[in-house]
């Protein structure tokens, strides 16, 4: 679902109520809320979105992920100099896929949310 409003609408305040439900009811892997009025670089810079995302799917009781995750970045060591696309394949999409294999997916959280996109610092 893509969340489209001008400035100052509310979307973020939005996104973090659908956060705080989603919670509640299990359903969220990760999330990520860019700032760029934070002032801090991990908040405003795009370079941290999929190692976040990554981290918060390592924190799953999802059996075999974490090891999937790890041993995906200890065969790709460069991953976080990589491209964006590069790095949702190799921390989330593949150990996922693999995962998915052996284990059930109906209890597996179903949401992962990314607020401020449009704020991300050009690097």
């Amino acid at each position: 679902v893509w969340l489209t409003g001008p400035a100052g609408a509310g979307k973020t305040a939005i996104m973090g109520s659908i956060a705080d439900e989603c919670h509640a009811r299990r359903w969220l892997a990760g999330s990520f809320f860019i700032s760029a009025s934070a002032m801090k670089v991990d908040r405003c810079s795009k370079r941290y979105i999929i190692p976040t995302i990554a981290y918060h799917l390592l924190q799953l009781n999802i059996p075999g992920l974490r090891e999937a995750i790890l041993v995906s970045i200890e065969a790709h060591p460069s991953v976080f100099d990589k491209r964006l696309d590069q790095q949702v394949e190799i921390l989330i999409l593949a150990p996922i896929r693999e995962v998915r294999k052996t284990v059930a997916t109906s209890s597996w959280p179903k949401a992962i949310l990314v607020d401020g996109i449009d704020e991300c610092a050009a690097d």
